[in-house]
């Protein structure tokens, strides 16, 4: 298994490859964060695959950020992804915005009962 420093290596010679515009779009530290939200999805429903950063980095736009969408709608939380923009995540409960603490326990609760 790679170490955290061999992960991150790899990750900054992939986005040396990208250009300026490409860099653009995971700029910032929200699909930090979306990695981080997918941990705890599959931390409540162990079927759903984990997405991990590197995935997340070079993808803005495709499936993967719809399937965290679509994991969170499972708990009754509306989830915008910034495609990689330096905002934070945005999370509803009921059309009601709400911090990304609360979803998660809006998620457990849903979840846990």
């Amino acid at each position: 298994m790679a170490t955290r420093e061999e992960n991150l290596k790899k990750i900054n010679d992939e986005l040396e490859k990208l250009s300026d515009e490409q860099l653009e779009e995971v700029a910032g530290g929200t699909w930090h964060q979306t990695a981080d939200d997918s941990h705890f999805l599959h931390t409540l429903n162990p079927d759903f695959n984990e997405i991990n950063e590197a995935a997340l980095a070079f993808t803005p736009g495709t499936v993967t950020e719809n399937l965290i969408k679509e994991e969170w709608a499972r708990y009754g939380v509306e989830f915008k992804w910034h495609g990689g923009a330096v905002y934070d995540n945005e999370y509803k409960v009921n059309g009601k915005d709400v911090s990304r603490d609360e979803a998660y326990a809006h998620a457990r609760s849903v979840a846990w009962g």
